[in-house]
């Protein structure tokens, strides 16, 4: 039994993170889920991790934006997170945004983690899994590329080429 559950706790590892504590499995998604668009689902569950910060509502409204669905505890996601921030950077003048949502209830370490990271993009926070249920996915890290109808266009756990060629065509159109 033992050897099953270090297994099974290696597997999410390759796969990806889930959850501490979450009431069921993490339903892994492939690296580049090509799924119909679909429209965003409400970000009412999300809030801004510092207070008096805008909503991630309003962060994305009209504009082309990727979201980043991560964790503290998450060691891809702290790989990642310096791409996306090397993004955000790059296109801090134009009308992309990126927009960080930490995953899971603990905002004091996700505030200090962004501080000690340097991420200056906008962060907040699903407390409640509402938002990252509605996305169907509590796998992070995940990124899902939103165009200016509010419709999210691709999901990767990766910013690569094809991530960042979707953007420059989303931007331009």
């Amino acid at each position: 039994m033992r050897r099953l559950s270090r297994a099974l706790s290696f597997s999410l590892l390759v796969l990806g993170c889930a959850p501490q504590g979450s009431a069921r499995a993490p339903q892994p998604q492939p690296e580049h889920a090509h799924a119909a668009a679909a429209p965003l689902p409400s970000l009412a569950p999300v809030v801004p991790l510092k207070t008096g910060d805008p909503t991630l509502q309003e962060v994305v409204r009209g504009k082309v934006a990727i979201i980043d669905l991560w964790a503290t505890w998450c060691e891809p996601c702290r790989e990642s997170m310096p791409k996306v921030a090397r993004l955000a950077q790059a296109y801090a003048n134009t009308d992309l945004v990126v927009a960080g949502v930490h995953v899971g209830p603990t905002a004091a370490g996700a505030v200090r983690f962004a501080a000690e990271a340097g991420i200056e993009y906008p962060m907040h926070i699903d407390p409640d899994f509402g938002f990252t249920d509605a996305v169907g996915s509590r796998s992070v890290p995940l990124l899902l590329v939103v165009d200016r109808a509010g419709t999210v266009v691709h999901r990767t756990h990766e910013l690569d080429h094809e991530t960042l060629e979707l953007v420059r065509a989303l931007m331009e159109g």
